[in-house]
């Protein structure tokens, strides 16, 4: 029971440092600074209010449209460069972005032709939707627990060739864009997720109980992963990690539209720090995470859980276990939640039975204890996935 504790609290502080800090480079945006002197977010409940949201000139003709090199199975290699990151993609979409040598690239069917956008990457972790994917968010957000200065959020209109500020989103870090409407995008700050309505012109906090990061007597829990439903986008799923390192997930849905909390707290004590939400793009109420025991499951919006670790040998803690190779740090699932992608610290998981068991990918595409960081699933038949690790993204054909 020591050993336990010892690890999940070193487990929970390393989690919460990733959780309030997302690593990025320091840029200059491009795009025309909205504000000259930039403000902290807004207070509880309010806007935070700035000029609106200029619009970015659309980008000169691409500066190259490469014939596909991308193999079936591999290393993606665009343009005779290997991208060292993709961005993401909307669930089970076929636009993606990627990163290279050469610079920012964009695929629109999946992967079969990328065009390169720029050759300057401005922000390497950025959010878009389906709605309008040229329409995206960067930002870092600021440290919830080591001074530093204060971090600004971009957007860019133009598919990441130019930037412009937006002023009333300082120290925010943005999470997820609403799939009917790219004006509507979500943000997770110090005190909780927050919300614009108005393409990041202004944004207002989103309150809960949970929220209250920054007062000592109620630390509340410091949010990590938000996701939202592509089949209810007014489901909203947040997960986190509380000072104390146990873990939290909540959902904001229904009326009055208020964050409820569906896991952790009280009815599972020995949670750990959530790192990965994902929904099924067909049912809202069939929702997965991962934490440092497993993946978890709910098909009933998160009245009842079940939780799985069945094949997932050292990736996930055990007592006694090595913490140096604990770590779940990415999902991705078919449109049904039948079949799951499990990014982990060493190496790539997949099941196909919805999460009850599961089996490490060892067919040589990469080193099979790779670091994993990313997983994304396109549509189409057949489909792919996109998978994200220190020594670049590689093409894997389920």
């Amino acid at each position: 029971m020591f050993a336990k504790w010892v690890y999940a609290a070193t487990l929970s502080l390393s989690l919460l440092l990733a959780s309030c800090t997302v690593s990025g480079p320091s840029s200059t945006a491009v795009g025309k600074d909205l504000s000259p002197t930039p403000s902290s977010s807004g207070g509880e409940e309010g806007l935070a209010t700035s000029a609106p949201l200029s619009t970015v000139s659309p980008p000169p003709t691409p500066l190259a449209t490469p014939s596909p090199t991308v193999a079936a199975a591999g290393p993606l290699i665009i343009d005779g460069l290997q991208a060292t990151q993709v961005l993401g993609s909307t669930p089970l979409g076929r636009i993606f972005y990627a990163v290279t040598a050469g610079g920012l690239y964009l695929t629109e069917d999946g992967g079969g032709d990328w065009t390169l956008i720029t050759g300057r990457v401005e922000h390497d972790e950025f959010v878009f939707g389906p709605a309008d994917p040229a329409a995206l968010y960067a930002g870092t957000g600021r440290s919830c627990i080591r001074q530093e200065p204060e971090q600004p959020l971009f957007k860019s209109n133009d598919s990441g060739f130019s930037w412009a500020r937006l002023p009333a989103g300082m120290n925010l870090r943005p999470a997820a864009v609403d799939p009917r409407d790219s004006d509507r995008a979500y943000a997770i700050g110090c005190d909780g997720p927050y919300l614009t309505t108005d393409g990041g012109a202004t944004w207002a906090r989103l309150p809960g109980a949970a929220f209250v990061g920054g007062r000592k007597d109620r630390p509340g829990y410091l949010l990590s992963t938000l996701a939202v439903s592509p089949a209810d986008p007014e489901r909203v799923y947040a997960g986190g990690v509380a000072e104390g390192g146990n873990g939290g997930v909540f959902v904001r849905a229904g009326e009055p539209v208020t964050w409820t909390q569906i896991a952790g707290g009280e009815a599972q004590p020995d949670l750990l720090a959530v790192t990965a939400l994902a929904v099924s793009a067909r049912d809202a109420r069939r929702v997965f995470f991962t934490e440092a025991h497993g993946v978890w499951r709910s098909d009933d919006g998160g009245a009842t859980w079940q939780m799985s670790n069945e094949g997932l040998g050292d990736a996930v803690y055990r007592p006694g276990g090595s913490a140096e190779q604990v770590g779940l740090n990415a999902l991705a699932l078919d449109a049904e939640g039948r079949r799951l992608f499990l990014g982990a610290r060493r190496g790539l998981y997949r099941s196909e039975d919805g999460g009850v068991t599961w089996s490490k990918v060892t067919d040589g595409l990469w080193g099979p204890d790779e670091a994993v960081s990313g997983v994304h699933l396109t549509s189409g038949d057949p489909p792919r996935l996109y998978v994200t690790t220190l020594v670049g993204v590689y093409v894997y054909a389920p």
